[in-house]
C-alpha cells in the first residue's frame, strides 16, 4: 500500500508540475517562500523576547532544517530527488509560518478592498528604543515572499517612514526592525508598494518607555585609577550589544573590514569599530574599546556587562536592572591574576593592521592596545603586487609611539602572494621594503630588512595558509628567516615549525592576531623576556630576536634547561645530565587560563607530560633530568581548556661538530622540501609555457612577471636550495658514525 501511495503521489505531483510549467512558472516559484530563512533569523537573533524559550528552540530547529532542505533541493541530481526535497522544504516552510503566526502578535494588513485596513490598529508597545513589527500583507491567499527590513530612525530626521514591497495576488510577510526610537511615542508612515500596482499608506504608532541612566567607572585594582578596557554591554531583552557612550569607533582606520571571526560569533559585524573576541566560554562575543568612565541613557530592563583587559586580568561579569527615569551607578575594579612584567616578560602582538596617519588614529589604536594590555603592537603596512593598505606616517624609531610601557611600532606584511609563496612579515623596519619588479624574490626583501636592523619571518606559519610553506623551502635553509608565526586564531600550529627545527634551524616562535581579519589585538600574544632592564622597544626586539619568547592565549609558561631560557643555546663538550624545569599556571577565574596538560617536547616528540587531576587546577610542573646525548632542541607546550594553549621557543643543546637535528628523519624531512621546491618550479615552467604560447593575457601581470623577468631568478634560487639540502644529507652521513660515541 505504501508503494502504491508513493506512486500515486508522484503522478499527482508530476501533473501539478506540468501544469505549473505550462503556465510559464517553475514549481519552486509557486510553492516556496523566498526570504523565510532570513525572516526567521531576524526573529531569533534580534527579537527573542517575542517568544518563550520552548518556541525559540523549535523555531531555531525548523529554521536549520529549512536551510538543509534548501541545500538538498540545490544538490538534487534527479527529478525524483528534487521532488522529494522540494516537498520537504514546502512542508517545513508551512510549519514555520504556522508557528510564527501563532506565537507572535502579527499585524494583518488587507489590501484586497477599496481601502487598506490594518488589524490590530495599534498603538504597538516596544520594550525599549528598539523592537519589531511583523506584518502579514494580503493581496491574495497563498504566501508568496518574506521581507526583512532594518529601519534606523536616524535616517529619517523629519517624518519617519519606510516602505514594504508587496507581491500581487498573495501574502507578503514583512519583519521590520525599528531602532533608535525616541521615548515615548512615535508615529510612522508605512508605504505598502504592490509590485506592478499602486501604493497604500497607513500610519503606525509605536509606544516606548522612558529611559533610565547608567553611570560606569572602571578602575585598575592596583592603582585605583581609570583604565582602558574592553566592554560588552548587552540588553538582555533582545540579547544584542550596545555601544558604550564613549566606545572607540575603530572602523575607519581598520578600513571597515569584517573579521573572519563572524563565522564563529552569530552576530552581525558591520565593520563599525566593535571587535569580535573569539575567546573561551562566555567571553565569546563583540566588545567596544572603552577609554574610561561612561555615562549614558538606556531603555529599561535587565542588562549584562562584561569587562576584559587582556589575559593577565580577571574578567568582570555583572547583571543589573535599569528602571525608567532612575540612575544606576556602577564602579568596577579589574584586578590581576598574574603580573608578567613584574617577572620580566612583556606581551606583544606581531600582526596588527591599522592605518596610522593622524594623531587621532594613533590615540585610538593606543587606547585599544592598552585595553587589551599588549605592550608591543607591531602595526603592519600591508602590500599586494598592485597596491598597499593601512598606510603609516613613517617607519623607524622616530615613528614609534609610546604611552608609559606600551608602544606602537611600524612594520610591514609584504610581500604577500595568495596561493603562490605566502605572506611574510618585517618587524622593526627602518622603512617600507617593497620591490615590485622583484616581487616574487622574497629573499631580496629579507636581506634589506636585515640590513635595516629588522627581523623577517612568516605570517600564518601555523596553518601554512597561502602556501607559505613553499617559500619556507627556499629561504629558511639560507638563514634568512628569524621567526614563525605559529599561533593565530586560537590555534598553535607546529607542523612546519617543527620540521625546520628538526632540520637544525633556529627560529623564534611568535603569535599575531591579524586584525582586522583576525579577532582582537592580543587574543593570541607572544611574551618576550627582557629581565630587570627598563622596558623599551629595543630591549623587547633584542629578546625576541634571541628567541626568549613563548606564545599563549591564556596559560602562562616558564621553561628552563639548566639556567638557559627559551632561545638560548647550551654548548656541551660531552654527554652530561641536563635539568629540565617547566611550569604552567593559570586561574579558573580567567576562562581558559587554567592548564590541562604540560608537555616537554624533544625533536618533535613528547618525552614527558603531566595532566591536571582536578577541575580548575591552577598549576602544573615538571622537574627532571635527561642526557645531553648528541644534542637536540627541546621545548615546553601547554594544552589549556577551550582552545587555549602555550608554546615556548626551544632551547638548543649543541655538541661540537654536530647539528641539533633529528638525524633519523633527515631523508623524509628533506624530501618534503624537495616536493615544495618542485611545486614552485612546476608553477614557473607552466607560466613560461603559457606565455610562450600567447595564452597569458595582459591583465595577468603577476604570472607574466613569473614567466619572464623573474622566472630564471626563481629557478636559480630553487636550485640553490636543493644544493643546501643535498649538503645537509651529506652532513648527516658524516655525522652518523660519530654520534653516540662522543
Amino acid at each position: 500500500m505504501k508503494s502504491l501511495y508513493r506512486e500515486i503521489r508522484k503522478l499527482l505531483l508530476l501533473s501539478l508540475m506540468m501544469g505549473l510549467f505550462a503556465c510559464g512558472r517553475a514549481p519552486e516559484e509557486q510553492t516556496t517562500v523566498p526570504g523565510l530563512p532570513e525572516l526567521t533569523d531576524g526573529l531569533i537573533r534580534k527579537h527573542p523576547y517575542l517568544f518563550d524559550n520552548r518556541i525559540i528552540s523549535t523555531l531555531d530547529t525548523l529554521n536549520s532544517q529549512l536551510r538543509e532542505a534548501i541545500l538538498l533541493v540545490e544538490k538534487a541530481e534527479t527529478a525524483e530527488e528534487k521532488e522529494e526535497a522540494l516537498t520537504n522544504r514546502v512542508d517545513i516552510e508551512k510549519q514555520l509560518l504556522t508557528l510564527i503566526e501563532k506565537s507572535v502578535s502579527v499585524i494583518h494588513v488587507d489590501l484586497t478592498g477599496d481601502q487598506p485596513t490594518m488589524s490590530p490598529e495599534g498603538p504597538f508597545s516596544f520594550p525599549g528604543d528598539k523592537g519589531a513589527l511583523l506584518f502579514r500583507v494580503e493581496t491574495g491567499d497563498s504566501a508568496k515572499r518574506c521581507e526583512t527590513i532594518d529601519y534606523d530612525l536616524v535616517d529619517s530626521p523629519w517624518f519617519p517612514s519606510f516602505s514594504v514591497d508587496v507581491e500581487p495576488n498573495g501574502v507578503t510577510w514583512a519583519l521590520v526592525t525599528l531602532t533608535r526610537l525616541s521615548p515615548t511615542r512615535t508615529t510612522l508612515q508605512v508605504d505598502f508598494n504592490v509590485r506592478g500596482g499602486g501604493t497604500s499608506s497607513l500610519p503606525v504608532v509605536v509606544l516606548t518607555p522612558k529611559f533610565g541612566r547608567l553611570k560606569v567607572s572602571i578602575l585598575s585594582a592596583e592603582t585605583g585609577q581609570p583604565t582602558p578596557v574592553m566592554v560588552r554591554l548587552v540588553w538582555k531583552t533582545d540579547g544584542q550589544d550596545r555601544k558604550p557612550s564613549n566606545g572607540v569607533d575603530l572602523g575607519e582606520q581598520l578600513e571597515y573590514i569584517k573579521s573572519v571571526a563572524t563565522r564563529y560569533i552569530p552576530l552581525a559585524d558591520n565593520g563599525d569599530g566593535r571587535r569580535p573576541a573569539f575567546l573561551p566560554g562566555k567571553l565569546l562575543g563583540y566588545y567596544w574599546v572603552v577609554p574610561g568612565p561612561f555615562d549614558m541613557s538606556l531603555p529599561p530592563g535587565e542588562w549584562e556587562i562584561t569587562i576584559r583587559k587582556g589575559v593577565e586580568r580577571i574578567p568582570i561579569f555583572d547583571t543589573f536592572t535599569i528602571k525608567s527615569e532612575q540612575t544606576v551607578a556602577k564602579t568596577y575594579r579589574i584586578r590581576r591574576w598574574v603580573d608578567m612584567p613584574e617577572r620580566g616578560w612583556y606581551s606583544g602582538d606581531t600582526h596588527v593592521h591599522s592605518k596610522v596617519l593622524s594623531r587621532v588614529n594613533a590615540d585610538r589604536l593606543m587606547t585599544y592596545v592598552k585595553a587589551e594590555d599588549v605592550h608591543v603592537a607591531n602595526v603592519l603596512k600591508m602590500g599586494y603586487t598592485r597596491r598597499t593598505r593601512f598606510e603609516k606616517w613613517g617607519f623607524g624609531k622616530e615613528y614609534r609611539i609610546y604611552d608609559d610601557d606600551y608602544v606602537l611600532v611600524p612594520g610591514q606584511e609584504d610581500p604577500r602572494t595568495h596561493q603562490t609563496l605566502g605572506h611574510v612579515i618585517g618587524l622593526n623596519t627602518a622603512g617600507m621594503v617593497r620591490y615590485i619588479d622583484k616581487y616574487f624574490l622574497y629573499d631580496v626583501v629579507f636581506d634589506t630588512i636585515h640590513a635595516q636592523g629588522g627581523l623577517a619571518g612568516y605570517a600564518h606559519a601555523g596553518s601554512g595558509a597561502f602556501r607559505v610553506y613553499r617559500d619556507m623551502s627556499i629561504n629558511v635553509p639560507k638563514g634568512k628567516i628569524d621567526f614563525f608565526e605559529v599561533m593565530q586564531g586560537m590555534y598553535i600550529g607546529t607542523e612546519y615549525y617543527f620540521d625546520f627545527l628538526n632540520l637544525g634551524y633556529k627560529l623564534t616562535a611568535t603569535a599575531g592576531s591579524d586584525i582586522p581579519w583576525g579577532h582582537t589585538i592580543g587574543d593570541v600574544r607572544v611574551y618576550a623576556y627582557i629581565g630587570d632592564q627598563p622596558f623599551n622597544a629595543d630591549a623587547w626586539f633584542k629578546a625576541f630576536k634571541n628567541g626568549r619568547t613563548f606564545v599563549t592565549n591564556g596559560p602562562m609558561l616558564e621553561f628552563r634547561v639548566d639556567d638557559a631560557f627559551p632561545g638560548d643555546e647550551i654548548a656541551v663538550e660531552e654527554n652530561r645530565k641536563l635539568r629540565i624545569r617547566a611550569r604552567t599556571w593559570g586561574t579558573p577565574e580567567r576562562i581558559g587560563a587554567a592548564p590541562k596538560k604540560l608537555e616537554i617536547i624533544r625533536l618533535g616528540e613528547v618525552i614527558r607530560s603531566v595532566e591536571a587531576t582536578t577541575p580548575g587546577q591552577k598549576e602544573l610542573s615538571l622537574d627532571f633530568e635527561i642526557d645531553a646525548d648528541d644534542g637536540f632542541w627541546i621545548t615546553a607546550r601547554v594544552v589549556g581548556s577551550d582552545w587555549t594553549g602555550a608554546l615556548a621557543t626551544p632551547v638548543y643543546v649543541v655538541r661540537p661538530g654536530l647539528r641539533f637535528w633529528k638525524i633519523d628523519d633527515i631523508d623524509s624531512l628533506i624530501d618534503k622540501q624537495y616536493q615544495r621546491l618542485d611545486e614552485i618550479e612546476q608553477l614557473v615552467r607552466e607560466k613560461q609555457k603559457l606565455y610562450a604560447e600567447g595564452k597569458l593575457e595582459p591583465k595577468d601581470v603577476e604570472w607574466i612577471q613569473i614567466a619572464t623577468s623573474l622566472g630564471p631568478a626563481m629557478l636559480e634560487r630553487i636550485e640553490e636550495a636543493r644544493d643546501i639540502y643535498r649538503n645537509l644529507k651529506e652532513t648527516a652521513e658524516k655525522e652518523r658514525p660519530i654520534r653516540n660515541k662522543q
